[in-house]
């Protein structure tokens, strides 16, 4: 059972047991900022439903440069990690490359949902090119 992300196609697969349970479109990080998602092999730290994401505090204010709630949260590098982005019109194609994420792997809801109740702290997420 794992997860592949694959970055040029901007396209997930999820194995179960061997077999394909779900594949869809998806929209990584966003190059020009610096924000691409890393290639590599790592795991789901853990999961959280729901959650929000936060991104940096400011320190002069307190508050956080952005706050997104997200319903299935599955973190594998640190901050990044797959969920649901229903903030995406599409998925897919060069999206990234325009409305690229912070380095998070942006799934469709339905796909999102079948993911997080396929997978568990320890399941490989291999992200290549």
């Amino acid at each position: 059972t794992y997860v592949e992300v694959d970055l040029t196609n901007q396209y997930m697969y999820l194995f179960v047991d061997g077999e394909i349970v779900t594949h869809n479109h998806i929209v990584t990080g966003k190059p020009s900022t610096g924000s691409a998602t890393p290639q590599g092999v790592y795991s789901i730290a853990y999961k959280k439903s729901p959650s929000i994401l936060r991104g940096p505090k400011d320190p002069e204010t307190g508050e956080y440069e952005w706050e997104s709630p997200v319903d299935y949260w599955m973190p594998f590098n640190g901050a990044i990690g797959l969920h649901d982005a229903t903030w995406q019109a599409a998925f897919g194609g060069r999206r990234y490359l325009t409305y690229g994420s912070h380095g998070c792997v942006n799934l469709p809801y339905s796909t999102a949902k079948i993911v997080y109740n396929n997978v568990s702290a320890g399941t490989p997420v291999i992200c290549h090119y």
